[in-house]
C-alpha cells in the first residue's frame, strides 16, 4: 500500500492457528533486527522483505524455531482451545437468523434488470436459505462511494428491513447487506431500485474504487472524481449490455507528475539548452591548439 506498493510476499503456506501469534512476534523481532531504522523512507517491513528476499522468510522461521524451543515459556503464549472459544461467542448469529435450510425461491417471471442484479450483486451465505447482498455506491450521477444523509437513511431502513439491522461498508467503497433471507431478494431489489442503490456493477469496470483527488484532499495532486464519473458514463451501458467481464480498477488522486524542461524561445548563439533550461557553453565539435573567441556549437 502507500506510495510504494508491493505485492504480499508468502512467508509461510499453512500454519496450524494456536501459533499464529508466535509466528508473528518472529516476524516483528526479524523487521526489529535488521529494519531500516537509519532512512525514515525505507522503514518499512516491506522494504527490507523485498531487498532480503529468502533470507527474510529463511530468518523469521528460524526465530520462530527459536521463540518454541529457547525462549522462556515461548510455547506458551500459542492460542488454547478455550481462548478460540471465547472469542466465537462474540460472533454469534443475530436474533432471527437460524440454521435452517429454506426452499429455493423460483423467479422465472422476475424482470431481467432484477436477474441481472442476482447475478452480480447477490452473494452466497454460509448458512442455507440467506444471501449476502451488495448495494452498488457506483452509479452515474455521484462521485464512487457518495451517499447523501437522506439515501444512508434508506440504507438503514432497508436493513432494518431485509438484513437484523446489520449494514457494513465494504472496502470497495459500497454497502453490504449480510443477513438476506432468499425469499426476500425481489422486494429488496425492488426497494434498492428506488434507493439508486441496484446498479447491478459489483466487481465490472464502473465499479471502482476512487479516491476524493484534488477536490477534497490536500494531499492530492490531481482530480480523480472527473476521471471516475468520465468512465462511468462511457462504459455503464456496455458493461449492461455486454458484461465484458471483471476488471479492478483504482484511481488514485497522487499521481507523481513529470514535467518537461522549460523551453526558451530565444537561445544565444553560443548556447545550448541545458537539462534544466540553464545555459551550458558550447565547446568546438574538435579539440584545436587555439580557438576563436565565440566557438561555434557543433550541428545537432
Amino acid at each position: 500500500m502507500g506510495r510504494t506498493p508491493i505485492i504480499g510476499t508468502e512467508i509461510r503456506e499453512f500454519l496450524p492457528w494456536q501459533q499464529i501469534l508466535v509466528f508473528i512476534e518472529a516476524i516483528v523481532r526479524v523487521y526489529n533486527r535488521y529494519g531500516r531504522r537509519d532512512n525514515i523512507y525505507k522503514a518499512r517491513i516491506k522494504i527490507l522483505v523485498k531487498a532480503e528476499g529468502q533470507k527474510f522468510i529463511d530468518a523469521v522461521n528460524a526465530e520462530f524455531a527459536n521463540i518454541l524451543e529457547h525462549d522462556v515459556a515461548g510455547s506458551a503464549h500459542m492460542l488454547p482451545q478455550a481462548e478460540f472459544d471465547r472469542v466465537a461467542k462474540s460472533f454469534a448469529l443475530p436474533a432471527g437468523v437460524s440454521e435452517r435450510v429454506a426452499a429455493q425461491p423460483q423467479h422465472f417471471d422476475a424482470p431481467i434488470a432484477f436477474a441481472r442484479w442476482l447475478e452480480r450483486n447477490v452473494h452466497a451465505h454460509q448458512i442455507a436459505g440467506y444471501r449476502a447482498v451488495t448495494l452498488s455506491l457506483k452509479r452515474a450521477g455521484q462521485a464512487p462511494g457518495d451517499a447523501t444523509a437522506d439515501q444512508l437513511d434508506a440504507a438503514a431502513a432497508i436493513a432494518d428491513r431485509f438484513s437484523q439491522g446489520e449494514l457494513r461498508v465494504t472496502h470497495d467503497q459500497n454497502l453490504l447487506l449480510p443477513w438476506v433471507h432468499e425469499s426476500d431478494l425481489q422486494a429488496l431489489w425492488k426497494a434498492a431500485r428506488d434507493a439508486s442503490f441496484a446498479t447491478p456493477n459489483i466487481g465490472l469496470l464502473t465499479d471502482m474504487i476512487a479516491c476524493p483527488g484534488g477536490d477534497f484532499c490536500g494531499l492530492a495532486n490531481a482530480r480523480s472524481i472527473p476521471i471516475a464519473e468520465e468512465i462511468t458514463q462511457r462504459f455503464a451501458e456496455i458493461d449492461e449490455l455486454y458484461d465484458i467481464g471483471d476488471i479492478d480498477l483504482h484511481i488514485s488522486g497522487l499521481h507523481q507528475l513529470v514535467r518537461p524542461p522549460p523551453q526558451r524561445a530565444h537561445r544565444h548563439p553560443g548556447r545550448r539548452q541545458g537539462r534544466q533550461g540553464v545555459g551550458t557553453r558550447c565547446r568546438s565539435a574538435a579539440p584545436t591548439a587555439r580557438r576563436s573567441a565565440a566557438p561555434r556549437c557543433p550541428a545537432r
